[in-house]
């Protein structure tokens, strides 16, 4: 077991508190051109067969929405070293990999990447780095 001082974050949470950034950015951007695109449908603009407006808005705001809300308070509770950032990154996985079962193919990579942050979280130096957190 490693002790790590109180102001030393460990390489790989630093890491990830970057990436989750730029994850929030990529679902909250692909949110908003999908939602353009639904409104889009909705006015006529393209070919009729395509699915409703609320099937088409569901899907992405399970699979971009949510992990994106994730990402963005779980990368603020790292950069401020919050206990509970720990809790905020599994269900960003958990989230990334429910939006994979629901959706498929399209956010493949987001379930790999859910798969990587739980077997990080998983990790001793991890677990003692957010006990010492909340003491």
């Amino acid at each position: 077991m490693t002790i790590l001082s109180s102001n030393e974050i460990p390489i790989g949470l630093r890491g990830l508190s970057v990436f989750l950034i730029g994850m929030c950015a990529v679902c909250l951007t692909a949110f908003i051109g999908l939602t353009m695109f639904v409104s889009d449908i909705q006015s006529g603009k393209y070919l009729v067969g395509l699915p409703s407006f609320e099937e088409f808005l569901f899907y992405p705001v399970l699979s971009l929405l949510v992990p994106g809300i994730f990402a963005l308070m779980a990368s603020a509770a790292l950069f401020s070293q919050k206990g509970y950032a720990r809790i905020l990154i599994i269900a960003y996985g958990a989230s990334s990999l429910v939006g994979f079962l629901k959706v498929g193919h399209p956010v493949f990579l987001f379930a790999v990447v859910g798969v990587i942050i739980l077997y990080y979280m998983w990790q001793p130096h991890v677990k003692d780095y957010f006990k010492q957190l909340a003491l």
